[in-house]
């Protein structure tokens, strides 16, 4: 039975994880580190929870002044530092504030995650450079193609360990619209690549768009299903902020 962690008292910054221990075993699963400054979109997203403790998610840039995240990454103060590939040797000169507003039917208990997206309004855009870029939107109808995707991030690499990884990592994974996790609302992938603890709100990018959003995961025993915001499902809502907010 699929059991999430709680968002600020059991480490969560990686997935809202349906099984702790075996969904958060490493970082991007059978991958590799990216090629400097390949993902232009990619930004750190620090981000203060209950009890001062700063903890990280990852997200993407889909306009010069808006970052799309996971929902469960909401923090009481969020930074967003764009640009970045080793966090090692991040440059506070380049750090953003951010404003959160997340999907408003969001939830999050002990059997489930709905509706897992977020925007941060950025308190001053970024400048667009060879470093950082933007990742398009897929349209409203769009299917998702059965073929290799791209998930990047800054997840742990050791297993039970809070460190993540200061460079960033990728990996290919395979979007199969008939597996019964598939839903309006969510992608899945499935097997033993893919996102774990730390990559939370890092894209699910097929054919250079944005497809997903980095949910949450659930072991069976057997195997890892890998869940993600299905982006497309959303774009409404997602249009209508970036369009609004000021």
């Amino acid at each position: 039975m699929m059991q999430l962690l709680q968002l600020l008292n059991i480490v969560l910054v990686m997935l809202s994880v349906f099984n702790q221990g075996d969904c958060m075993r490493d970082n991007i699963i059978g991958g590799h580190v990216a090629k400097p400054h390949s993902h232009p979109y990619m930004v750190l997203i620090p981000y203060e929870s209950q009890g001062n403790i700063w903890r990280e998610c990852d997200g993407f840039l889909v306009r010069e002044d808006f970052v799309m995240t996971a929902a469960h990454c909401k923090g009481m103060r969020m930074f967003v530092f764009p640009g970045v590939h080793d966090k090692s040797k991040l440059d506070k000169n380049l750090r953003v504030e951010a404003t959160p507003f997340v999907h408003p039917n969001y939830t999050l208990n002990e059997n489930e995650v709905k509706n897992d997206i977020m925007l941060l309004k950025l308190k001053q855009n970024v400048t667009l450079t060879n470093k950082v870029g933007l990742l398009a939107l897929p349209e409203k109808k769009n299917a998702i193609p059965t073929t290799d995707c791209l998930v990047s991030g800054w997840g742990s690499t050791v297993f039970n360990h809070p460190k993540n990884s200061d460079l960033l990592r990728e990996v290919n994974v395979t979007v199969n619209t008939s597996l019964n996790c598939d839903t309006p609302a969510t992608i899945c992938t499935r097997g033993s690549i893919g996102p774990f603890q730390g990559d939370s709100g890092g894209p699910l990018v097929c054919g250079e768009v944005a497809c997903g959003v980095v949910s949450a995961c659930k072991f069976d025993g057997e195997t890892y299903t890998h869940y993600y915001t299905r982006i497309a499902h959303f774009r409404h809502w997602i249009d209508k902020m970036m369009n609004t907010i000021h």
